[in-house]
């Protein structure tokens, strides 16, 4: 019989754990045998000690084995499909992607890898939309997709259990970074969801835990092995960005973002990304013949307003009444830039430069920090409206004096957070390069 306290211990000392001890560790995790702290203290030592290749695979496999794989009617073999991805702040592409790919005949269901609590994920952004909601049966995720074709829903509660308590839990203590652990839980859902074909997007840069391509492309080789390793068929992407991708970040902003650019009047660079993933999706899929060609259904989807239709069609199937999903594609132009169906803050701040040049960087750590100050400080509705509206990008020119981001937020802004946004800009007076390269790797 083990003990967790002794198999903490011999994984501090760089020890390698069975795949009984492994197991052990899991099985305890889903049964509550074990206390959050020795979870967190585990992955710590994960964390610390690092994991072998033996042991990210073992790991793996005991989180997929602690719940049910997905089995889907057997006509839909060829074209379920999901994205997957590690997130870049202000990506909402997955929100345009569903629909996008549902209206090219993709099923595609969007199980959302963290719960609607979270600041960052996507249901946290739809739940702004009142009435949506994301806790589903199988049965109804079925039904979803058999009627719209694309859904976003909470990750089953049977799908992995202990892979969704591992992933929380090395967040919360910031031991999530490890590529080794995150590429365990992702492989773990993936499998487990049993679909297809994935393709998965992993994002690197200066405001992104993954700084650097090197780091990019050590996650894209563990995902790979273990991909393999499972039988999983995917496309993994590498996308490199320096910015953030369209210009808004927080809840409400982003899915009113998403909506224009399914109007057909969002950020090129959003679009762009959308197109890319969405070609890839399709290609691997078999719906297209080649990569170019699923980029061209992806974009002609958006333009002739049948992916719009999908995402209406989704919203009022997962709650959102019909006057409001009407409402919320209606053209307005008021204040705050958003839908009056959609939470708006109570106040404006806007930031200005403090001198002549062109903008070299848009530091996304500091603006998620005080993003998660004002939510943290806020009331309950602060996690929907708060967030930053992006006037520029990088690249763009900026006199003094002139507003380059409109920060909306619940609660007032002090000193020290005001001068803190000032200096999440860089402008110098030489143009820099914007960069968002995305690599394809093999499957």
């Amino acid at each position: 019989m083990y003990n967790i306290v002794d198999l903490l211990k011999k994984k501090r000392l760089g020890e390698e754990l069975s795949w009984e001890e492994i197991e052990f560790f899991i099985k305890n995790i889903k049964s509550g045998g074990i206390r959050e702290a020795q979870i967190g203290a585990m992955l710590m030592a994960f964390q610390m000690s690092g994991l072998t290749d033996v042991e990210v695979e073992l790991l793996m496999k005991a989180m997929l084995f602690s719940g049910e794989r997905l089995s889907w009617p057997a006509d839909w073999d060829k074209s379920l499909v999901s994205i997957q991805s590690t997130g870049t702040t202000g990506n909402k592409a997955k929100v345009i992607l569903a629909p996008t790919l549902a209206a090219c005949g993709i099923k595609c269901p969007i199980l959302s890898a963290r719960g609607v609590v979270n600041v960052g994920g996507i249901l946290g952004k739809l739940v702004t939309v009142p009435g949506f909601t994301g806790a589903y049966t199988f049965d109804e995720i079925k039904k979803l997709l058999s009627d719209i074709g694309c859904c976003v829903v909470q990750q089953p509660q049977d799908v992995a259990p202990a892979e969704r308590e591992v992933r929380d839990t090395a967040s919360i203590i910031g031991a999530f970074h490890n590529n080794s652990i995150k590429a365990a839980c992702l492989i773990a859902r993936v499998t487990a969801m049993h679909l297809h074909a994935d393709v998965i997007e992993i994002v690197c840069g200066p405001s992104e835990s993954l700084k650097t391509r090197e780091e990019g492309n050590d996650l894209v080789a563990k995902i790979r092995d273990l991909s393999r390793m499972m039988g999983v068929r995917c496309q993994v992407l590498l996308t490199h960005v320096n910015g953030p991708v369209g210009k808004m970040i927080g809840q409400s902003l982003e899915i009113q973002e998403a909506i224009w650019c399914l109007n057909g009047e969002g950020p090129p660079d959003l679009f762009e990304l959308v197109c890319t993933i969405g070609g890839h999706a399709l290609h691997v899929a078999g719906k297209a013949d080649s990569y170019e060609k699923g980029q061209k259904m992806a974009a002609h989807a958006i333009k002739t307003g049948s992916a719009k239709k999908k995402f209406m069609d989704m919203l009022h199937a997962q709650g959102v009444s019909k006057q409001n999903v009407k409402d919320l594609f209606k053209h307005r132009k008021i204040e705050s830039g958003l839908s009056p169906v959609l939470p708006v803050a109570h106040y404006f701040t806007h930031l200005s430069a403090e001198h002549t040049g062109f903008v070299h960087n848009l530091n996304l750590t500091t603006l998620n920090e005080i993003m998660h100050e004002l939510v943290r400080r806020g009331t309950t509705n602060s996690a929907c409206v708060g967030g930053i509206q992006l006037l520029v990008q990088v690249g763009s020119y900026l006199n003094r004096g002139e507003v380059w981001a409109k920060i909306h937020h619940h609660v007032k802004l002090d000193e020290d957070q005001t001068n803190k946004l000032n200096t999440a800009i860089t402008l110098r007076l030489d143009p820099p390069l914007y960069d968002m390269t995305i690599d394809v790797k093999e499957q």
